[in-house]
């Protein structure tokens, strides 16, 4: 490589890390949230590194490294997700320029435009603002790197021995990138032929084989606790799953459904219409066209299986290993489709200057859920003296999660005092029922009630539930010295005991 391509890589590099602090400067100096209240006190109260039910030692070391080199300040940790996000997109950039089948300054172009479009792709803030999101990422690094290596120009040993490598280790933080052998199978048949491709998945197929191993003697499970979701009797609609899914890599989450239908239906529309054009006016990229479309559909069978939210944020995490590649068709296509530089500049900075605003709008929901756990924390601060009972705890906010675990947690990290008692959380689609906040209504004898699942009486607490789709009704004793806190929706609220 010569010095030249070293400095214009390092130029490369530095903009995506500076294009990712830009991306995410407003949620690097949140809280942690929920979850990674629960982790961390694992880690490093608990002095448990295997969770039942989990396989994530590599992303639980970086954890540990964060705390090692951060503490408790969420900062430290968030800013080595920021970082390796830059890089990431870095990757994906020098990936690019072996893969895509364009004659230069074409394929330059095309490889920087996919990664300026990766690093601002507007539905990756779950994987890093969320602390313990950075499992997809960690993951997703080595996925890249994995498939960086086996689309190289080294010997086919070495290349084989390095992306296998990498898929190993990568496993060990997520699962996202467990379908690398069917990219590996559609890239080898494409390059050679079918039998071939059988051959060169071969290794992989191994190493996979190896991480069951592993997983299975180490942590004892095979799919997990997430197995459940992705294999229960009720997540057998894989159909409809997947048109969900595979429209939320192109539409953020709407409450709207029939906006989102007409959309999802326009992407679909829009897809048909590329493929309708490459094959009659770009015929001799046809084949890789689709190629990169068998890409983005193997890397797509993990958010299919476990499904995406197509009204909040929740689930994003999942997107980020297809994103990779749904980037790059993006960036292909529009380099074949026109010659002229001006018009693929314009097009390629709209679609950056569009992924930048809808991230932003992102962003802001985690900024609202951090506000939300402030106030929860404060108003818990305000009341230690006694016990308290809270009533609808705010579980996530359009997807950014608030305390759906971890309060306890939180509460002895923060060194906050208090005997708080949950009496029940409140889910975003109940809270969304409320849009002028929730309000208490006396209902006579029986009490006052606090929609949506909680009555109050002098001596208890009357909750609401479904237990295996019937609904069910459980009592709490009630203190009459304790105080009784309760979202609004809106903000933390206190009734006189």
């Amino acid at each position: 490589m010569s010095k030249r391509s070293i400095v214009k890589d390092l130029g490369v590099l530095v903009l995506m890390l500076v294009a990712s602090l830009a991306c995410f400067w407003d949620v690097l100096w949140l809280n942690f949230f929920s979850d990674d209240y629960h982790v961390l006190y694992r880690l490093t109260i608990d002095k448990i590194f295997w969770a039942p039910g989990f396989f994530r030692p590599l992303s639980d070391l970086t954890l540990l490294f964060s705390y090692y080199t951060s503490g408790y300040d969420a900062f430290g940790f968030r800013l080595f997700n920021v970082l390796l996000h830059g890089i990431n997109a870095f990757l994906l950039y020098k990936t690019l320029q072996h893969l895509l089948e364009l004659k230069q300054p074409q394929k330059q172009a095309a490889a920087f435009i996919g990664a300026m479009l990766f690093v601002t792709y507007p539905f990756h803030t779950e994987s890093i603002t969320w602390i313990v999101g950075r499992a997809s990422m960690v993951a997703n690094f080595f996925g890249i790197l994995s498939l960086y290596f086996f689309f190289s120009n080294l010997s086919y040993k070495a290349k084989i021995a390095a992306s296998c490598a990498c898929y190993f280790i990568g496993l060990a933080s997520y699962e996202s990138i467990i379908v690398i052998p069917g990219i590996i199978f559609f890239a080898a048949w494409y390059y050679t032929t079918w039998k071939k491709a059988f051959i060169a998945v071969l290794p992989y197929a191994v190493t996979l084989a190896l991480h069951m191993v592993v997983r299975l003697t180490v942590a004892g499970v095979f799919a997990g606790n997430y197995g459940k979701d992705m294999f229960g009797e009720n997540q057998t609609n894989y159909a409809a799953k997947f048109i969900k899914s595979f429209g939320r890599l192109f539409v953020p989450p709407l409450h709207n459904n029939l906006l989102l239908v007409v959309l999802f239906c326009l992407v679909f529309t829009v897809i048909i219409v590329s493929f309708v054009l490459v094959f009659r006016y770009r015929r001799r990229h046809l084949q890789f066209y689709i190629l990169l479309w068998l890409f983005l559909l193997v890397a797509h069978i993990l958010p299919t299986a476990f499904g995406i939210d197509t009204h909040t944020s929740d689930g994003d995490r999942l997107l980020y290993f297809p994103s990779y590649f749904l980037c790059a068709i993006v960036a292909f296509l529009l380099c074949i489709t026109t010659s002229s530089k001006k018009i693929v500049v314009a097009t390629s900075s709209l679609l950056v200057l569009a992924n930048f605003y809808f991230l932003k709008r992102t962003n802001k929901n985690w900024v609202k859920a951090d506000t939300a756990m402030t106030e929860v924390f404060n108003s818990i601060r305000q009341n230690a003296s006694r016990p308290i009972y809270f009533i609808n705890m705010p579980d996530a906010i359009e997807g950014s999660f608030v305390f759906r675990n971890g309060l306890y947690e939180a509460l002895q990290i923060h060194n906050i005092p208090g005997d708080v008692r949950v009496i029940n959380y409140l889910l975003y689609k109940d809270a969304m029922e409320h849009p002028q906040g929730i309000l208490p209504v006396l209902q006579g004898d029986e009490g006052l009630r606090l929609p949506p699942a909680v009555t109050i009486t002098l001596t208890a607490f009357k909750v609401d539930s479904l237990a295996n789709g019937v609904p069910v009704t459980k009592q709490v004793k009630r203190d009459p010295a304790a105080a009784i806190l309760y979202w609004n929706r809106n903000k933390v609220v206190s009734l006189l005991p």
